[in-house]
C-alpha cells in the first residue's frame, strides 16, 4: 500500500489579499494558514513524520474548522480541511496500517468536498484492505451500512451516494434520506428522497 503515500496539496491564503482568496475575514485567513503551516511541520519527503500524533492532526483540523466557523463561505479553508482529512487517511493506511480509521477519514474528506483523487485513493483502500469492489453496488451498500452502524454519518452518506451512482434503488435512497435526517438536514433529506433526474435523449 506504499502507493498511497502521495497526498494532495493544501492551499495557503496569506500570499493573496482577503478578497483574492475568497475570504470575508482576516482572522479566518490567519487560521487557514496556521493549519497549512502545521501540516508542513509534520510533512516529510515521502509522507508524514512517523511520530505525528492524533492530536497533531486534530489541531490541524481545528484550525480549518475554526476558519470556517468565522467564514462559512471560505472555499480555500473548506478545501484544505478536506485535503487534511485525505492526507490523514493516507497516513493511517500507509504508516499506521489502520484501514478502518483510514476509511473514516476518506469519508470525512469526501463528505466535506468530493474529489476524484481522494475517491481513487479510498477505492485502493477498499480493494486492498477490505477486499470489496468499489464499483459494485452491493459492496458500497455494505460499506454504507457498516458506517451507519459505527455512527460514521459522513461515511454512510458517501457510501450510499456512491451506491446510488451505480444503481438507483429505493431502499438505499430511503437509507440516505434517513441519515440526512439524523444530522438534522431536512432540506437535504427531502432532496435525497427523490431519484436524481437523468437527461433523456
Amino acid at each position: 500500500m506504499k502507493s498511497l503515500i502521495i497526498s494532495l496539496l493544501l492551499t495557503a491564503s496569506m500570499l493573496a489579499s482577503v478578497e483574492d482568496c475568497g475570504a470575508q475575514s482576516l482572522s479566518a485567513v490567519h487560521l487557514n494558514d496556521e493549519g497549512v503551516n502545521a501540516l508542513k511541520r509534520i510533512s516529510r519527503p515521502h509522507g508524514y513524520a512517523e511520530n505525528a500524533t492524533d492530536n497533531d492532526w486534530q489541531s490541524i483540523f481545528d484550525k480549518f474548522e475554526s476558519a470556517l466557523k468565522l467564514d462559512p463561505s471560505f472555499a480555500v479553508a473548506r478545501k484544505n480541511l478536506a485535503v487534511a482529512h485525505n492526507n490523514f487517511a493516507l497516513f493511517l493506511a500507509s504508516s499506521k496500517q489502520n484501514p478502518t480509521e483510514s476509511l473514516k477519514q476518506f469519508h470525512e474528506s469526501l463528505f466535506i468536498e468530493p474529489d476524484p483523487s481522494t475517491e481513487s485513493c479510498m477505492e485502493t483502500v477498499i480493494r486492498g484492505y477490505f477486499k470489496l469492489d468499489p464499483k459494485c453496488f452491493n459492496d458500497r451498500v455494505v460499506l454504507g451500512d457498516r458506517a451507519r452502524t459505527d455512527n460514521d454519518v459522513a461515511g454512510a452518506i458517501v457510501e450510499y451516494r456512491a451506491a446510488l451512482e451505480l444503481k438507483e434503488d429505493p431502499e438505499v435512497r430511503k437509507k440516505l434520506k434517513d441519515v440526512y435526517g439524523l444530522i438534522g438536514d431536512k432540506e437535504k433529506a427531502i432532496q435525497e428522497s427523490k431519484p436524481e433526474k437523468t437527461n433523456e435523449k
